[in-house]
């Protein structure tokens, strides 16, 4: 597990160079992962001097490297030139069209080019003890040993818990490693009595229905507001005595639509099942409540209970919407249940 430390001030690297250079490209991309997956203690500012000369005019030619205290600093000229700012509210991007060139006062060091910054994430990436200093001088995490060892009486190394995006994928990134991983999931009925397979929120009652959905509904607007201007017509119609085609006339089956559309949520919540049993993921449709550190008791739709064991548990349940307390509140219907509906 990981026991984070909390940061004041976020890291806040400059990263200098032109798209076309694809270590420049590598670096901020690198950087930028960090900084959405740590928001709170890295920020990037790219700043993008368009080609290789312009950088080397600003870098070499016009100073700005003598400002780094340095002496590696002061004889940088490669593509990308990466440090630390002062500045944490600096903007996130800059161009030297749009913003100008970077601030020599807001150097707080020199970092290095390429291979030094990858260096830097690694160490970033890496935990650190109490004792031991990250990256710049700061405490960044400690690793605390939860007393796995590959040698254990238990029924799995790894049970996940939740079987949406981030469950599955997890268990059967870790089978693929080699863990023997179960995947327990159950989806409680909403107040309403709503319930669906495997998948989590997005596939089941989000993106997927929203979508498919929202493009029944933009069709049908299609059709009536575009097919006649593109001379198509439906029900034999015919042309007016003005050479133009009346707007069609449609009728939407809603049963129809929401059949459809469960039918092939049903097809991937299918899908899904078969790839975990491809991983060798064991899928457990059954809801899983811890009874100790190293045990869970599940249970079945038909309230059949038994328990499993694992050295180690991932929770990835995701959430529910709260039901509204208030006077009316029991006619409120969320997105659990609005795709079901007739």
């Amino acid at each position: 597990s990981l026991d984070p430390v909390i940061m004041t001030t976020p890291h806040v690297l400059h990263v200098a160079g032109m798209q076309s250079c694809g270590f420049y490209k590598r670096i901020t991309s690198c950087l930028s992962s960090l900084s959405i997956l740590f928001p709170n203690r890295v920020k990037v500012i790219e700043h993008d001097f368009g080609d290789r000369t312009k950088f080397r005019e600003w870098l070499v030619d016009g100073g700005f490297r003598n400002h780094f205290n340095d002496s590696l600093g002061k004889e940088h000229v490669a593509c990308p030139v990466v440090w630390f700012g002062k500045n944490a509210l600096a903007n996130s991007t800059d161009t030297t069209t749009n913003r100008g060139t970077p601030d020599p006062a807001d150097i707080e060091r020199y970092l290095g080019g390429h291979d030094a910054t990858l260096e830097w994430c690694r160490e970033f990436m890496t935990p650190a003890s109490a004792t031991k200093k990250g990256p710049w001088n700061r405490v960044e995490a400690n690793m605390v040993n939860d007393g796995h060892i590959a040698d254990h009486s238990y029924d799995y190394d790894l049970v996940v818990i939740g079987g949406g995006s981030g469950g599955m994928a997890a268990a059967k990134e870790a089978a693929g490693l080699g863990a023997r991983v179960a995947l327990c999931d159950f989806v409680k009925p909403s107040p309403h009595g709503t319930t669906w397979g495997l998948g989590g929120t997005c596939v089941n009652v989000g993106c997927i229905p929203k979508k498919l959905f929202h493009i029944g509904a933009s069709l049908r607007e299609l059709i009536h507001v575009d097919s006649n201007f593109y001379g198509i017509a439906t029900g034999g119609a015919g042309v007016d005595e003005m050479g133009q085609l009346p707007s069609p006339t449609t009728q939407v089956h809603w049963d129809v639509v929401k059949g459809n559309i469960q039918n092939y949520i049903r097809g991937l919540n299918f899908k899904y099942r078969v790839r975990l049993r491809e991983k060798s993921v064991q899928y457990l449709n059954k809801l899983a409540t811890f009874k100790d550190p190293h045990t869970v008791e599940v249970m079945d739709k038909k309230g059949t209970t038994s328990t499993i064991t694992s050295s180690r548990f991932l929770i990835a349940v995701g959430g529910r919407p709260a039901p509204i307390d208030c006077e009316g509140g029991e006619l409120a219907i969320s997105s659990d249940d609005v795709f079901f509906l007739d």
